[in-house]
């Protein structure tokens, strides 16, 4: 249910009265190609079969988290986020 409020200026503020819900899924950032076939300058490891693999990374998404901090300094909003992940089995996993 939205309210409309008069106030001195001529323009009228829409009111949002119920909570609104946003998610974000945050996919991996690198290709597969490069998680097989890592950079010389980029973080890798060894794994026991003797191939090299790129390190992938575990930074937070902060494009998401500055979203969600703008969004609720102005509007009752809920936020969940959820980072698409990858583990050293090529599983996908889901981390939040």
């Amino acid at each position: 249910m939205n309210k409309i409020v008069k106030n001195n200026s001529l323009k009228e503020k829409k009111i949002i009265t119920h909570k609104i819900q946003v998610l974000f899924l945050v996919p991996m950032h690198i290709s597969f190609d490069s998680f097989l076939n890592p950079d010389s300058n980029s973080r890798s490891y060894k794994k026991a079969d003797g191939k090299e693999y790129n390190s992938l990374a575990t930074d937070l998404p902060l494009g998401p988290l500055s979203m969600s901090a703008y969004l609720k300094k102005f509007i009752d909003v809920d936020v969940k986020l959820v980072a698409i992940k990858k583990n050293n089995n090529n599983n996908c996993k889901l981390g939040g």
